[in-house]
């Protein structure tokens, strides 16, 4: 089974979220600060570095959020051990656990030869150069280890002009909670076959940026016009899937299902894109008869960051 592994506070909270849409993802938290970490409410979690840092967070420094990491490396490695699958790991960048964490947390994952798939959010611009720069430091190194999905706060911001600040940061946390549970849909769906498992093992090992999307369909829109709307939104270079090493898709819809035209549409519209055939379509089904919805994920990108 898939395990979702949250780095820091704000982690913490998107998977208190993930768990409020699916209660039977496997989620485990690790954290410097104690009363975020019982906050979050998942009883898998990991306090660190709690000996240097008395429970009371990084407070924004990588460099003791790198240490808590470090000095708790054979408790870290012991829930790694217990992934039998992907592992994706989720943080907030810009502060001291969850910047410094997940690059720590991948370099061990990697090193007991697992899969896995960083999901971060990159902060919003009002909350500092420093911050700013952090997340740009950990985008540099991570890209070269793993396959990396940065949700830029402001643009998500920007889609939602509306909302209070407090809104914004929860509509963020909700966008990368969801997208945690399309990945693991995903994934189900590949394993379903062994010709797809095949290749989502093999996007695994070819490291570099990602972007993602998703958005629910229109009233009279088909697959492949509501996949150009994607492309063309903030969340992915003007490129679109040009660039692209591979791409994954998730199609929800209601009971009635997807006809195959719709898929083949839908295939022949991406790879043309691409230029290439490197492509995953899933299916899931909700409970909503009228209700469908597309996620894609392009990955493998060489350059470029989303904010």
């Amino acid at each position: 089974m898939a395990k979702v592994v949250g780095i820091g506070a704000g982690a913490g909270m998107i998977l208190k979220t993930l768990q409020r849409l699916d209660a039977g993802i496997n989620c485990a938290a690790i954290g410097t600060n104690a009363k975020a970490l019982e906050d979050c409410g998942l009883i898998n979690s990991l306090l660190i570095g709690e000996d240097r840092l008395q429970g009371l967070g990084a407070r924004g420094d990588m460099e003791k959020g790198g240490m808590a990491v470090r000095s708790s490396a054979a408790a870290i490695v012991e829930m790694i051990d217990a992934v039998d699958d992907l592992l994706i790991l989720v943080a907030c960048l810009g502060g001291g656990t969850g910047s410094a964490g997940i690059i720590e947390v991948t370099k061990l994952a990697l090193k007991r030869n697992k899969r896995v798939l960083c999901v971060m959010s990159f902060p919003f611009s009002f909350e500092g150069p420093q911050r700013a720069n952090n997340a740009r430091m950990v985008v540099a190194e991570l890209k070269q280890l793993s396959n990396i999905f940065v949700f830029a706060n402001d643009r998500i911001s920007a889609q939602f002009g509306h909302l209070s600040l407090h809104g914004a940061l929860a509509e963020a946390k909700r966008q990368l909670a969801t997208f945690a549970k399309d990945l693991i849909d995903i994934h189900a769906a590949a394993k379903a076959r062994p010709a797809d498992a095949q290749r989502f093992q093999s996007y695994m090992k070819k490291p570099g940026l990602c972007y993602a999307s998703s958005d629910l369909l229109l009233n009279e829109e088909d697959y492949v016009e509501a996949a150009s709307r994607i492309l063309d939104s903030e969340q992915f270079p003007k490129s679109g899937l040009k660039g692209a090493k591979h791409a994954m898709i998730k199609v929800s819809v209601g009971p009635g299902g997807i006809s195959h035209a719709d898929i083949t549409n839908l295939w022949t519209g991406l790879t043309e894109n691409m230029g290439h055939e490197e492509l995953l379509i899933g299916v899931s089904l909700n409970a909503r008869p009228k209700s469908r919805s597309l996620t894609i994920c392009a990955g493998g990108y060489n350059n470029g960051i989303t904010a």
